[in-house]
């Protein structure tokens, strides 16, 4: 009886205060780092079977009467067998199955493939409507056991160059820096905006968060103005700055902007050798050239104060640069479902640096005394 008058008195405090539950909530099973054999993985399932092999139940949405299953060597998805649920059946490897050297050097490859044929599914009519093909791939990303060092390739389709679908918990940076004259001296001028990625409806949109300029006069709509830019879309793909096929030029960061990401997809490869050219008269596609720096950022929580990363950073970083305990520090993580599950790793130096920081985490730890 105390139990229960102590445990709705503490939910009231809770509610009167706001934001405590979903602060401190963890409600879905916790994500642990194993190392079979030296390669680590990131998995919620008890895997301590030496099966190569592992299936797990996603929710992804009733099923059409359509042929709604992928089969391939590394990945394979299975509708529901019950007309009317929406268990769907992944194949996958398993924590001792990403051991497996030919395994785990397909990952990229088979990956981009299940994604792509995913997205056929999805323009099928296969997982109903509501769900863009990255926030399915996230859902699987989520259940799945997965490499670490691999997690933004599943969860992002990001391997550090390349292609880059924006998603919440992301921040785009902009920056431009030039070296100027004013009143017959030199000075270095400035300008820079940031936007967080969030959700809207089956999509994401862009938020101002920063704008800044220093002795730049200039405001221009690419840097300034994105969030109007791309308030009537609701798929955003970023082509980060990367060597033109066959030449030794660079070709700039552009941003894709759309209602439907399977036509960023089909547009992608065209823009990425011609540049936005190629998409001019693309159907339902926007194309921005950038003329500035542009980074991919991670929003992330440190002691509930929030903080931005480079895409790509461990926790083990985060940790140096604040000066948190490893021995201290805890993880949270918001799954694509909304769901929150505490990742479990060796609470040491070594342990924090085999995790790689994902949108929306939250880090909790002790500074180390000086």
């Amino acid at each position: 009886m105390i139990r229960s008058y102590l445990s709705a008195a503490m939910a009231a405090v809770c509610v009167a205060l706001t934001g405590c539950s979903a602060a401190h909530r963890v409600d879905a099973p916790s994500i642990h780092l194993m190392e079979a054999a030296g390669y680590p993985v990131l998995t919620s399932a008890a895997d301590a079977s030496q099966k190569l092999t592992v299936q797990t139940t996603i929710a992804l949405g009733a099923s059409s009467t359509a042929d709604c299953s992928i089969v391939s060597k590394v990945f394979s998805l299975q509708p529901p067998a019950d007309a009317g649920t929406s268990q769907w059946m992944m194949t996958s490897p398993s924590v001792q199955g990403w051991q497996v050297a030919d395994t785990a050097s397909q990952l990229r490859t088979e990956w981009s493939a299940f994604v792509a044929q995913l997205a056929e599914l999805r323009r099928a009519g296969c997982f109903g409507a509501g769900r863009s093909t990255a926030v399915l791939q996230q859902m699987i990303a989520d259940a799945i056991p997965v490499p670490s060092d691999e997690a933004l390739v599943l969860r992002y389709g990001f391997s550090g160059e390349g292609v880059a679908d924006l998603q919440p918990g992301m921040v785009l940076q902009v920056e431009r820096s030039v070296l100027g004259e004013r009143k017959g001296r030199r000075e270095l001028q400035s300008l820079q905006a940031d936007y967080e990625v969030i959700a809207a409806g089956d999509g994401v949109r862009l938020k101002q968060v920063r704008a800044e300029t220093l002795h730049m006069q200039e405001r221009p709509d690419e840097i300034f103005a994105l969030d109007r830019l791309t308030q009537n879309v609701s798929h955003l793909r970023l082509l980060l700055q990367n060597l033109t096929p066959g030449t030794s030029a660079q070709r700039p960061p552009i941003l894709l902007m759309g209602k439907e990401d399977a036509a960023l997809q089909r547009v992608s490869a065209n823009v990425e050798a011609q540049g936005c050219e190629a998409a001019k008269n693309v159907a339902g596609v926007q194309c921005l050239t950038f003329h500035e720096a542009v980074s991919l950022l991670v929003a992330v929580k440190v002691n509930r104060k929030p903080v931005t990363f480079a895409l790509g950073t461990t926790l083990g970083v985060v940790l140096e640069a604040q000066g948190i305990d490893p021995a201290t520090a805890t993880l949270r993580r918001l799954l694509t479902n909304g769901r929150v599950a505490a990742v479990i790793f060796p609470q040491t130096r070594d342990g924090a640096s085999r995790i790689v920081l994902q949108g929306e985490d939250e880090i909790v730890g002790t500074k180390l005394s000086k």
